[in-house]
């Protein structure tokens, strides 16, 4: 078999690509986070690994109230109107929070669904 230096290319460009998009996304996510002393209705990101129960617990520790899961098991809606819910929550154990969607679904590309379902998964509405 001889050398495939094109493959190699593709290969190398695919990763540079793939890294700078992370990179981007990486940035915009921190960039969209809502400030400590922000209040709900807000979009609470958890670790995906971790038990619906437990992300249960970490809400009501943070003295916010679960509205509802969303189609990700790891983002849920919680309401509280006491200012620094969102920095209780980070203290909690999440790993953002954000209000609405915090992309732009054409920044994720093919992995989200332009369409009013994938609008009205991150609705803030009950």
């Amino acid at each position: 078999m001889g050398s495939w230096p094109g493959h190699r290319f593709a290969l190398a460009f695919g990763g540079i690509v793939l890294l700078v998009w992370l990179v981007v996304m990486a940035v915009t996510m921190r960039q969209a986070a809502l400030p400590p002393e922000a209040s709900g209705p807000l979009l609470a990101v958890f670790d995906p690994g971790m038990s619906e129960d437990e992300m249960f617990a970490r809400i009501v520790a943070a003295n916010g109230m679960p509205v509802r899961g969303t189609w990700l098991g790891f983002v849920w809606i919680v309401q509280g109107e006491e200012a620094g819910l969102a920095g209780r929550l980070e203290a909690n154990g999440a790993i953002g929070t954000y209000s609405e969607l915090p992309f732009n679904a054409s920044l994720a590309g093919c992995f989200a669904f332009a369409d009013a379902k994938m609008a009205e998964a991150f609705s803030l509405r009950p």
